[in-house]
C-alpha cells in the first residue's frame, strides 16, 4: 500500500513580541471581547449550525446577525459586550466547544498572517492588543526574529514578476527594514534616513529589473559604519513641523467626534486628551509649540533612556500595515500610514508630559494601543488622511522624515 507523504510544515517567521505574547485573557485592561464587530466567518457557522447539542445549537445561532453587503457577525450586547462571554471574562464558546470552534478573527487576534509561497508564513500582530503593545514598547529585541531555519525560497529572475515583487524579495525587505530599526545604538535620526533610502533604492531596483540583494548588502554595509551618522538631515523649522502635525491632529479630533463612541473605561487616556485638547482653545501654532516643550521635557530624554522605542513601535506599525506588500506602489502608502500612527502618538505623549519615568512609559503604551484599536484599524480613516497630504503637495520623501523625526 503506498504511503502518503505528510506536507512539509511552513517556515513561521516571527518577531520576539509574537513569540512572548501570552494573552492576558480577564486581566487584560481593554479585551478583544467588547466593541470588536468580528465577523463569524463560512467554516465557523457550518460547524456552529452541525453542533449535536440542541441548546447550543440554538445559542449560537442567536448569537450572530447579518449585516448589509452579506457579512455575518457576532450580534453585540447593548453594552458592546461579546454575547458568549462570562462573567469571569472569560470566553464560553473556548471554554465549552472548544478553541477550534471560535470564528477565525478570535482564534488569530492579535495575529496576522502573509503567505510568501513555498512553505513560508511571515507572522506579525496589531498594536490594538495592549500586551503586544507593552512588549513592543518595553523589550529592545521585540522586532528580532526567533531562530528560523532559512526558508528555501526559489530565486526568481530580476524583472520575472511585471506586477510586484517576488516571494524572496519581500522577505528581504521586511528583514532590511526592521533590521534598521533594531540598530539602537545608531541615532534615531540617521536610522530614518537610512530607512527612507534603502526603501527607495529597493523599489527602483525592481523597476529597474535589478536584484534587491545588492541594495540590501549595500545598506548593511552603511549601517556598520560612522558613515551612517552623516546621513541624517538637519532638523525641520517649526513651520514645518506645524504644517506636518496639523492635519493629524484635525483628523484625529473629527474621526473620534464624528463616531466611535469611546468607552471612557477602556479609552479613558484618548477621552482624557480629547477634552483636553477640546477645552484648550490653543490655536494650532500654540498646540504645536506645547508639544514641542513636552517634546524636550520628556519624550527626547525617553528615547533618549530607551533608544529601542521608537525604532519598536514604527516597527510595529509597518507590520500592522502590511509590511512587506507584494506591489511596490504599496509599500510608499505603507511607509506614511506608520508615519501618521507614529507622529500621532508623539505628539499625544508629549502634551501631558510626566517627570516619573515610568508613568510616562505606561502612558506611551496606554496611548499605542488605543489609537490603535480605536484610529488606526480604520482603513477609511487612514485613506482620507493620506489623500489630505496627496492634495496638499506633503507627501514627499524629505516629510516623511520630518514628521518621524
Amino acid at each position: 500500500m503506498a504511503t502518503v507523504e505528510a506536507a512539509p510544515s511552513p517556515t513561521v517567521v516571527r518577531p520576539r513580541y509574537l513569540a512572548r505574547f501570552r494573552c492576558l485573557g480577564s486581566d487584560c485592561p481593554d479585551d478583544c471581547c467588547h466593541g470588536w464587530g468580528v465577523e463569524v466567518d463560512r467554516t465557523t457557522r457550518r460547524q456552529w449550525e452541525r453542533h449535536p447539542d440542541p441548546a447550543w445549537r440554538t445559542r449560537l445561532r442567536q448569537a450572530i446577525r447579518r449585516h448589509p453587503g452579506g457579512k455575518v457577525k457576532l450580534r453585540l450586547e447593548r453594552n458592546g459586550r461579546c454575547p458568549f462571554l462570562a462573567e469571569d471574562g472569560l470566553c464560553e464558546v473556548h471554554r465549552r466547544l472548544g478553541h477550534e470552534a471560535l470564528p477565525l478573527t478570535c482564534r488569530t487576534f492579535p495575529r496576522r498572517h502573509t503567505t510568501l509561497g513555498q512553505g513560508v508564513v511571515l507572522e506579525a500582530a496589531t498594536l490594538a492588543c495592549p500586551e503586544i503593545a507593552r512588549i513592543l514598547i518595553e523589550d529592545p529585541a521585540a522586532l528580532v526574529d526567533e531562530e528560523r531555519p532559512v526558508p528555501l525560497l526559489p530565486a526568481d529572475p530580476p524583472g520575472s514578476l511585471a506586477h510586484g515583487f517576488a516571494a524572496l524579495d519581500r522577505l528581504l525587505l521586511r528583514d532590511l527594514v526592521l533590521r534598521i530599526l533594531s540598530a539602537h545604538q545608531r541615532p534615531w535620526p540617521a536610522r530614518l534616513a537610512l530607512l527612507r533610502i534603502a526603501v527607495d533604492d529597493m523599489v527602483a531596483a525592481f523597476r529597474a529589473g535589478r536584484p534587491l540583494v545588492a541594495v540590501a548588502e549595500a545598506v548593511e554595509a552603511v549601517l556598520a559604519t560612522p558613515a551612517l551618522e552623516e546621513l541624517a538631515p538637519p532638523p525641520p523649522a517649526e513651520d514645518e513641523v506645524v504644517l506636518l502635525q496639523m492635519p493629524l491632529v484635525r483628523a484625529f479630533l473629527a474621526q473620534v467626534t464624528r463616531g466611535a463612541a469611546l468607552d471612557p473605561q477602556r479609552a479613558g487616556l484618548l477621552v482624557t486628551t480629547l477634552v483636553r485638547l477640546r477645552e484648550s482653545g490653543l490655536t494650532p501654532r500654540e498646540l504645536s509649540a506645547r508639544a514641542r516643550a513636552g517634546e524636550g521635557a520628556c519624550v527626547r530624554p525617553l528615547f533618549a533612556q530607551h533608544p529601542h522605542l521608537p525604532g519598536n513601535l514604527l516597527g510595529g506599525l509597518l507590520l500592522q500595515g502590511g509590511l512587506p506588500p507584494e506591489d511596490p506602489t504599496a509599500l510608499e502608502r505603507c511607509l506614511w500610514h506608520a508615519a501618521y500612527g507614529f507622529a500621532l502618538w508623539r505628539f499625544l505623549l508629549a502634551l501631558e508630559p510626566d517627570d516619573e519615568e515610568t508613568a510616562l512609559r505606561r502612558r506611551a503604551v496606554t496611548l499605542a494601543y488605543q489609537l490603535a484599536r480605536y484610529l488606526f484599524h480604520n482603513r477609511r480613516w487612514l485613506e482620507e488622511l493620506h489623500r489630505h497630504y496627496e492634495t496638499a503637495g506633503l507627501c514627499r520623501a524629505p516629510l516623511w522624515f520630518a514628521l518621524l523625526r
